[in-house]
């Protein structure tokens, strides 16, 4: 209840509004919620972060397709270890996160019908991104978000 009040201040808060901001609650939310299952979590993120403006429709669809990615890792990867790559990339953020997990066959899920993919997608979207997902059975999975400075 703690997280999900936190979680509701920081998208409230007009003063988040910053790219910095965002990158700095995505590492954070990420060791938090790793730390609390015991998977390692390796980051790369030491880049001199701008202190640019993010629409608050931006920064909350980034955050809850990030949300689902770290999701899925606690519920079905069955990882010992997650890797966090947060870069700048000319005028876009790249968003990687792979696990070293069970990984799993992503066209029969979607083909499932299942939402959770599909949800991260629409969000990335919305925000003016993109998602990407590379995952096959045995070899782990890796999500990719990507969206503008």
């Amino acid at each position: 209840a703690a997280r999900a009040v936190e979680e509701i201040v920081w998208a409230a808060n007009p003063a988040n509004d910053t790219l910095d901001s965002l990158v700095e609650y995505l590492i954070q939310y990420v060791t938090n919620q790793l730390s609390t299952a015991g998977i390692a979590c390796r980051i790369d993120s030491s880049y001199e972060w701008p202190s640019l403006n993010v629409t608050p429709e931006r920064r909350h669809g980034v955050f809850l397709a990030f949300k689902e990615s770290i999701n899925n890792v606690l519920k079905h990867a069955r990882c010992l270890e997650v890797q966090l790559s947060i870069k700048p990339e000319k005028d876009w953020v790249n968003v990687r996160l792979a696990d070293n997990g069970r990984g799993f066959d992503a066209s029969r899920e979607a083909a499932a019908g299942h939402n959770g993919l599909r949800n991260m997608a629409e969000r990335m979207a919305m925000a003016g991104g993109t998602f990407h997902l590379e995952s096959r059975p045995g070899g782990g999975t890796v999500v990719e978000l990507r969206f503008p400075m």
